[in-house]
């Protein structure tokens, strides 16, 4: 599989050095391709069928709901890459890492061309547990996507394989800021 990214963009940040890591980088690369088996799920609702997530997003009419994953295979390797040779480790789980957010980027675009195309906006993706988005707000994922259809799974709130991206994104006509508050938000989850 091709990653949705040139090797380019990870080494460019070396400057001079790059050729210190260069080789490490290109066989991580060639083996993340092997291991990644990406894929993603997106469900766009009424606002009014996640009450919990509207309330938060003014202007909301619909709220998309998405997940991406590169699958078990990449991490797993990773894992038992540590022991033996933990720079490439390293360096496998950075490009992992860079594919999936990658990944959810493409899908954020896709929602918001989308979204234009109907003449409405499409708000930030808003993930739960970054930024002020408690990571709580996983179950209303769950409750909206199969994502054990891609093989992602939740526990704890956490998902299972950590190469995996969830998002929420509000579609409407005029969107007005998120008004997630840290002690607001777990007081209505709980």
């Amino acid at each position: 599989m091709e990653p949705p990214f040139a090797l380019e963009e990870l080494l460019r940040r070396y400057g001079n050095r790059r050729k210190k890591f260069e080789a490490v980088y290109q066989n991580m690369f060639e083996e993340a391709k092997r291991l990644a088996t990406p894929s993603s799920l997106q469900r766009t609702f009424l606002a009014d069928e996640f009450p919990t997530l509207a309330a938060y997003l003014p202007g909301a009419e619909a709220i998309t709901l998405g997940l991406c994953s590169l699958g078990p295979e990449l991490e797993a390797r990773v894992s038992t890459l540590f022991n033996s040779d933990p720079v490439s480790a390293v360096v496998l789980d950075e490009i992992g890492t860079h594919w999936v957010k990658k990944l959810g980027r493409e899908m954020h675009l896709e929602i918001r061309a989308k979204a234009k195309e109907a003449g409405k906006q499409a708000s930030p993706s808003y993930r739960p547990g970054i930024g002020r988005w408690p990571l709580e707000l996983q179950k209303d994922l769950l409750a909206g996507l199969p994502a054990a259809t891609i093989g992602v799974h939740f526990q704890n709130g956490l998902m299972d394989p950590q190469k995996s991206i969830s998002m929420i994104v509000a579609i409407g006509v005029s969107l007005g800021r998120s008004r997630f508050a840290p002690q607001q938000a777990l007081k209505s989850i709980h």
